[in-house]
């Protein structure tokens, strides 16, 4: 069995680009609120 990365590894990266994506489209359109202290 190859050795495979730990999905954790993998993941965290993932959820930061995910929330990075959210600011920005919250900015951009308007129609989204985004507050940093949910995050």
């Amino acid at each position: 069995m190859p050795n495979l990365p730990h999905p954790i590894l993998l993941a965290i990266p993932a959820f930061i680009a995910l929330i990075v994506a959210e600011m920005i489209y919250a900015r951009v359109t308007g129609r989204a609120q985004f507050e940093p202290s949910d995050t």
